[in-house]
């Protein structure tokens, strides 16, 4: 298996009180790529993202941290 590397970065921002955070469409440089999505709140304490859409891909939570 091959060691990871960063292929490419997509950003997204959808203001204040959103709880869906669009993306861009996007493309890697190959098939069978696993990509990450990370989601940080800079404007309120209080403000949940609930999803993440974008990209032509169907986005599933993995893990979520909360400070």
């Amino acid at each position: 298996m091959a060691d990871a590397a960063h292929d490419t970065t997509v950003t997204g921002n959808n203001g204040t009180g959103a709880t869906t955070v669009a993306s861009a469409a996007l493309t890697t440089g190959g098939s069978r790529r696993l990509l990450l999505a990370t989601v940080a709140i800079t404007n309120s304490s209080s403000q949940t993202v609930s999803s993440i859409a974008g990209g032509g891909l169907t986005w599933v939570l993995v893990s979520a941290q909360a400070n």
